[in-house]
């Protein structure tokens, strides 16, 4: 049993994961359910688990200068249109309220300075989702790797990237699923992470909106480095 392994995120099941009179097991890990009735799906090799391999997205430009690898492509989509539209009509009400609040605070004083506050956290969230808007529509991301550094870095507007000074200290490189509720919807988002000798994990993308393309990333990267592809416990399976 202790060769068996979750179909979704790799991590070796155990003793306690299994129902033998069901014949399905839990991953102590996700917590996604497995059948092992039929031994061909889990007694599947090392090999078979890898993840297949994914062709490069239409917007992803890939080169090689100098035995540094290059890896870009832009933030834009089509969704940025329609926020574009949607920061204007909330700065647009956010700023007409607060100055409403504001000019009232001027004329009555006092207290009225207080409830004038109240408008600046919808201002603010405008700030903010107009600083994401453009850098949207005009960043792109960019990532250098050379057999000894890595460099991440997103521009022109300014945005956190990610740095590694020593490429060799990376033992595997993989992807994970961030999972996205509200009232209405569910949404999926990806990280790609890097884990280091040392065990350590060090994330170096998020928030990629497509499963494929945090994957394509990450082979690429691995293929480059030389790294040997490894299931790492909760990572996205294609």
């Amino acid at each position: 049993m202790s060769d068996l392994s979750c179909s979704k995120c790799g991590a070796a099941l155990r003793e306690q994961d299994f129902n033998l009179e069901l014949g399905v097991a839990r991953c102590g890990y996700c917590k996604a359910w497995s059948r092992i009735a039929e031994p061909r799906v889990n007694l599947e090799s090392e090999q078979t688990r890898l993840k297949r391999e994914v062709s490069r997205p239409d917007k992803y430009e890939l080169n090689e200068y100098h035995g540094v690898l290059h890896i870009t492509w832009k933030w834009f989509t089509w969704a940025s249109v329609f926020l574009i539209f949607f920061t204007l009509f909330w700065n647009g009400i956010a700023f007409a309220v607060f100055g409403g609040f504001l000019f009232g605070a001027i004329e009555e004083g006092g207290w009225m300075f207080l409830i004038a506050l109240f408008p600046l956290i919808h201002v603010s969230i405008g700030l903010l989702l107009a600083y994401y808007t453009v850098a949207t529509l005009f960043n792109r991301t960019t990532i250098m790797v050379s057999p000894h550094h890595m460099l991440i870095k997103h521009g022109p507007i300014p945005w956190r990237g990610a740095e590694l000074d020593d490429t060799k200290d990376i033992d595997q490189l993989f992807c994970q699923e961030n999972i996205h509720r509200n009232k209405n919807s569910t949404s999926h988002t990806y990280d790609v992470k890097a884990r280091l000798a040392s065990g350590k994990e060090v994330k170096l993308l998020s928030r990629l909106e497509n499963v494929q393309e945090a994957v394509f990333l990450e082979q690429q990267i691995e293929r480059f480095l030389g790294i040997e592809d490894r299931r790492i416990a909760g990572e996205v399976s294609l």
